[in-house]
C-alpha cells in the first residue's frame, strides 16, 4: 500500500471514529490473480469462493449506539450493529469484542456462506470508537446524585418492627424521584429505639452499574415491638359469655361478656378497654350464627393495644322465623272451646306432650296428625299465620319437634308451652329459641252441668216481673219476665208457666245451658222459680177458700161427664156469688181412672174479667192399670234446648226429654231411653221404654231439625268423588300462574313446578317456593266447599303427591300439548291417585 492510501486512511478514520472504512483498491490488488471460480454444492448451487467471503467482509461496518461505553459492548456484543455486507448471500458473525482502552474497542468478525455453513471468510478485527466510559461514569453520578436529593423513605407495612425491617430492608419504600434513572439503595439500618430506625441509603441506576457518590441519613418512625407484642397478645384472646343461662344474640349484655386468654382468664397485668359491641344491635346474621362481634384493646405498662374484634358464640336463633313471630305467637293462640276437646284436656295429665300439625296450625292429642283419635285442642287464631319454616318443639332439643307441652292450670284453663325453632334442611341453619314460650290463657267458656246448676241456684231469686203490681197474675206471660245476666254463651230456657190466680203468683221452670262450636250442648236441671204479689182483684180473691166435689163417683173417671153433679161450696154454704158468674167443666183429658181422680176447671166472670182455678176430686170407681193405654197417650218432647238448629242431636241427654201423660201416671212405670243421633242429616230417634212390673211396651219419636254437620271421612269421600269426576278444583286462573312461575329462575321443564303444600306458594323448589309471591288459588268448582273451610283444610291435610309417596308438595309438569298436570292422591297412600289438569 503506498503512502498515500495511508494518509487518506488515516484522514478518513479520524472522520469517522464509529465507521469502519471501506477497503481502498491498491494497484498491487488490481494486479492479482484472477480469483478462482464458484464451487458447486450439493443440490446443483454454488458456494462462494474465500475471495468473494472476503470481499463481503471488507464491506462490514460496525456502529454502536450513542453513549455505549466499550465495557457495555463487551458485556453484551448485540450493541454493535453489523451492516454494509450482502445480507442475502452471506451472515456476519461477531467473533470477540475486546477493550482496547476507554474509547476504543476491537470487534473481530467474520462472515458465512449462507448457502454453506461451513463455507466461512477469514476473521478480521475492526477497531470502533465508543463512548468514554469515564465520561458516561461522570455523567451517571451526576443523575443519581440529582434524583438521591429527591428520595423520601417511607415503610410500606406499618405493622413491622425495626429489627423486622432490618431482615427485610425492602418494607423500605423512596418516592419522589424518577425511578427510570435511580433505585434505592439500602447500606445500613441502624435500631435508635423501640420505635425508630436510622436508614443509610444512597442510589443506583436501574441496571445497578453505577451508585451515586453520595449517602444520606433518614430517621423513620416504626412499629414498637412492645406494641407489636401487645398486639399480637390481643389477637389470641377471646370473648365469651360468661353466664350459665342460655341467650342468644340480641339478649346478650356486654356484662355478661368476659375477655379469656385461651381457657384461662387475663393475667392481672393486662387490663381490657373499650370492650362494645361492634353493632349496636345484633345484625340479622348476628342472630342467625350466634355470633355476636365485639371490640377491645388491652393495656400493659401504660401501652395499649390496636383495637381488635372478636366474635361472641351464644345459641343460634332466627330473626324472620323466631325473634319476629315470637311476640305474635305468644298471643296467637285460642283453644277449641268444645266440650269434647274439653273432656279431651282435663282426661289428660299435667305435663303431657301434645302434637302440633304445622299445616293447620293445630295442637291436637295423638301422636300423628291422621290418627283416627285425634282431638283438636288449640288452634293459631284465625286471622295469623307463621313462616314456613316455624317449629315447635317440646324441649331445647332437635328430636322433639313438632311438640309442645299441656300445663293445666285449673278445670277448664289451661296453658301451652314450647320453643319456637327455625326448621331447615341444612344442619347449621337449624335453631330453637333460648326462651320457653307460655300461651295463657287459653280458658274455657263452656260449662258442664256441675257448672250450670250451681250458676241457675245462684241467679234463682234474680228472676223478676218488674210490672207484677200492675199486672194480674192470670195474665202474665213470659215475656214480662225479666231475666238475670248470664256469661257470654249461656242460654235461658222457661217453660211450663202456670198462674195462681187466688194466690197472685206465677211458677214456671228454667233451664240454662251452652252450645259448643260443634254443637253439642250441656244443661243444667230444671229449677222451679215462683214470682209473687201480682196484682190481686176480687175474682182471685173469691176462689180463696173454695171446695168442689162431685155428688155420684160410681162411675169411672174417664165416663164421668155430668157437670150438674159438680158442686161448690164455700165454707158449708153452696157457692152463688152474687154478680158473678160460675161455670165448671170436667177436664177429661185429665181423668185418671187407675188413680180414680178427675179434674174440674172452675172459671168466674164478672163482667169484662175472668179467672179459674183447677181442682183434683177423687173417690171415683178406679181400674187396673194398662200399659197399652199408657203407652198410647205418651207424648215424648224436647226440653230445655234453647235453640235446636245450633245443637247436634248427638249432644241430647235423658235430661233433654219430657214425658208428657196427661193423666199423671209417670210415677206408676220406669222410663228410660236411647239415643240414635246423624249428626249429618241433624235428626235424633229416641226410643222411650216404659216398664211395669214384667211388662215392657217402647214408643220411637223422631226429631228433625238438629244442627247438621258432616264427618271428616264424609267430607273426604265427597272431595274424593268430585277429584274422580274431575270437578274438584276450579281452574281460574292456575293456567297463567303456572306459566309466570315458569318464568322463574333456574326453571327446569323436567322438573316442572313445586307448589309448597302448606302455603300453596309455587316456584320451581322448595327454597323458591318459600320467597315466591305466586301462589295456587285452592278454589273448588262447588260453591258447597268454599262456603265451608274445613274442605280447604281437610284437603291440604290429606293431600299427598303420588299413590306411593309421602304428603309432599304438588309438582305440576308441563306436558308436550302445552297443559299443566300432577297427579294428587287424597288420603292414605295406596288409594285411587287423581289428575289435575289446566290448559290455556
Amino acid at each position: 500500500m503506498s503512502k498515500k492510501t495511508k494518509v487518506i486512511l488515516g484522514i478518513l478514520g479520524t472522520l469517522t471514529p464509529l465507521v469502519s472504512l471501506p477497503i481502498i483498491a491498491t494497484k498491487c490488488e488490481k494486479d492479482k490473480p484472477t480469483p478462482p471460480k464458484p464451487v458447486p454444492v450439493p443440490g446443483g448451487e454454488t458456494k462462494l469462493t474465500k475471495v468473494q467471503l472476503n470481499e463481503e467482509l471488507n464491506k462490514i461496518k460496525i456502529s454502536v449506539a450513542e453513549k455505549v461505553t466499550g465495557p457495555e459492548v463487551v458485556s453484551n456484543n448485540q450493541l454493535a450493529v453489523l451492516s454494509g455486507f450482502d445480507a442475502e448471500k452471506v451472515n456476519a458473525n461477531i467473533i470477540e469484542v475486546v477493550n482496547v482502552d476507554d474509547t476504543n474497542i476491537k470487534v473481530k468478525v467474520e462472515v458465512v456462506d449462507k448457502k454453506d455453513a461451513t463455507n466461512k471468510s477469514d476473521a478480521k478485527e475492526i477497531n470502533v470508537v465508543v463512548f468514554s466510559s469515564t465520561a458516561k461514569e461522570q455523567e451517571l453520578k451526576a443523575v443519581l446524585n440529582a434524583e438521591l436529593e429527591k428520595v423520601t423513605l417511607g415503610i410500606s407495612d406499618a405493622t413491622k418492627t425495626g429489627p423486622e425491617i432490618q431482615d427485610d430492608n425492602s418494607i423500605i419504600t423512596a418516592s419522589g424521584h424518577d425511578e427510570t434513572k435511580a433505585k434505592l439503595k439500602i447500606n445500613e439500618i441502624q435500631i435508635e429505639n423501640d420505635t425508630h430506625i436510622k436508614v443509610v441509603y444512597t442510589v443506583t441506576n436501574p441496571n445497578g452499574a453505577y451508585t451515586s457518590d453520595n449517602t444520606k441519613e433518614a430517621s423513620l418512625e416504626v412499629y414498637s415491638t412492645l406494641q407489636k407484642e401487645l398486639d399480637a397478645k390481643a389477637e389470641t384472646l377471646t370473648a365469651v359469655y360468661s353466664k350459665e343461662t342460655l341467650i342468644n344474640a340480641i339478649g346478650l349484655q356486654i356484662a355478661d361478656i368476659k375477655v379469656k386468654d385461651g381457657e384461662a382468664d387475663l393475667a392481672s397485668e393486662y387490663a381490657v378497654n373499650g370492650l362494645a359491641f361492634v353493632n349496636k344491635e345484633p345484625t340479622e346474621e348476628e342472630i342467625n350464627t350466634g355470633k355476636r362481634l365485639v371490640s377491645f384493646s388491652i393495656t400493659k405498662d401504660s401501652k395499649t393495644s390496636k383495637v381488635v374484634q372478636k366474635s361472641v358464640q351464644v345459641e343460634k336463633s332466627n330473626k324472620a322465623v323466631i325473634l319476629d313471630q315470637k311476640e305474635k305467637i305468644k298471643t296467637g293462640f285460642e283453644l277449641i272451646d268444645t266440650y269434647k276437646s274439653i273432656e279431651t284436656l282435663e282426661a289428660l295429665e299435667e305435663g303431657t306432650v301434645l302434637s302440633y300439625d304445622y299445616k293447620t296450625f293445630k295442637v291436637f292429642s295423638g301422636e300423628k296428625w291422621n290418627s283416627p283419635d285425634r282431638v283438636d285442642l288449640f288452634k293459631l287464631k284465625d286471622n295469623l299465620s307463621l313462616d314456613n319454616l316455624t317449629k315447635f318443639y317440646s324441649e331445647r332439643d332437635m328430636n322433639t319437634g313438632n311438640k309442645v307441652v299441656l300445663h293445666k292450670v285449673a278445670k277448664g284453663q289451661y296453658e301451652i308451652k314450647f320453643y319456637i325453632g327455625n326448621h331447615s334442611f341444612n344442619k347449621e341453619e337449624k335453631a330453637i329459641d333460648v326462651e320457653q314460650l307460655t300461651i295463657t290463657g287459653l280458658n274455657s267458656k263452656l260449662l258442664d252441668k256441675a257448672a250450670l246448676d250451681a250458676l241457675l241456684e245462684s241467679k234463682a231469686t234474680e228472676f223478676v216481673y218488674s210490672t207484677k203490681t200492675e199486672v194480674y197474675a192470670k195474665d202474665a206471660n213470659e215475656e214480662g219476665i225479666t231475666k238475670p245476666e248470664f256469661p257470654e254463651g249461656v242460654s235461658v230456657l222457661i217453660s211450663n208457666l202456670t198462674k195462681n190466680a187466688s194466690e197472685g203468683s206465677i211458677t214456671f221452670n228454667v233451664v240454662i245451658s251452652t252450645t259448643d262450636a260443634e254443637g253439642t250442648s250441656k244443661s243444667s236441671d230444671p229449677k222451679s222459680i215462683t214470682i209473687s204479689e201480682f196484682k190481686q182483684d176480687s175474682l182471685g180473691t173469691e176462689l180463696e177458700g173454695l171446695t168442689v166435689d162431685y155428688t155420684t163417683k160410681t162411675t169411672k173417671p174417664s165416663e164421668t161427664t155430668n157437670i150438674e153433679l159438680i158442686t161448690v161450696k164455700k165454707g158449708e154454704a153452696d157457692y152463688n156469688p152474687e154478680g158473678i158468674t160460675v161455670s165448671k167443666e170436667i177436664v177429661a183429658a185429665k181423668a185418671n181412672d187407675v188413680r180414680g181422680e178427675i179434674v174440674v176447671k172452675i172459671t168466674l166472670t164478672k163482667d169484662s174479667q175472668s179467672t179459674y182455678k183447677e181442682f183434683t176430686i177423687g173417690g171415683f170407681t178406679t181400674s187396673e192399670f194398662n200399659l197399652d193405654d199408657f203407652v198410647n197417650g205418651l207424648t215424648i218432647e224436647l226440653q230445655n234446648v234453647a235453640n235446636k238448629a245450633e245443637t247436634l242431636a248427638s249432644s241430647i241427654k235423658e235430661s233433654n226429654i219430657n214425658v208428657v201423660d196427661p193423666k199423671g201416671n209417670t210415677n206408676l212405670v220406669t222410663i228410660s231411653h236411647e239415643f240414635s243421633a246423624n249428626n249429618e242429616t241433624g235428626s235424633l230417634t229416641v226410643t222411650t221404654t216404659i216398664t211395669k212390673d214384667s211388662e215392657t211396651k217402647t214408643k220411637t219419636t223422631k226429631f228433625t231439625g238438629f244442627k247438621i254437620v258432616k264427618s271428616d271421612e264424609t267430607l273426604l269421600n265427597e272431595l274424593r268423588e268430585a277429584a274422580a269426576a274431575g270437578t274438584l278444583l276450579s281452574t281460574e286462573g292456575i293456567y297463567a300462574l303456572f306459566e309466570q312461575a315458569s318464568q322463574r329462575n333456574k326453571y327446569n321443564a323436567k322438573n316442572g313446578l313445586y307448589v309448597h303444600q302448606q302455603t300453596l306458594q309455587v316456584g320451581v323448589s322448595s327454597s323458591d317456593s318459600k320467597k315466591s309471591k305466586l301462589v295456587f288459588p285452592l278454589k273448588f268448582q262447588k260453591e258447597e266447599f268454599n262456603s265451608d273451610s274445613r274442605y280447604a283444610e281437610l284437603l291440604k291435610a290429606n293431600w299427598i303427591t303420588s299413590i306411593s309417596g309421602t304428603q309432599k308438595a304438588m309438582k305440576p309438569i308441563k306436558q308436550e300439548d302445552g297443559s299443566w298436570s300432577f297427579s294428587y292422591v287424597i288420603g292414605e297412600k295406596g288409594t285411587t291417585e287423581y289428575t289435575f289438569s289446566v290448559s290455556a
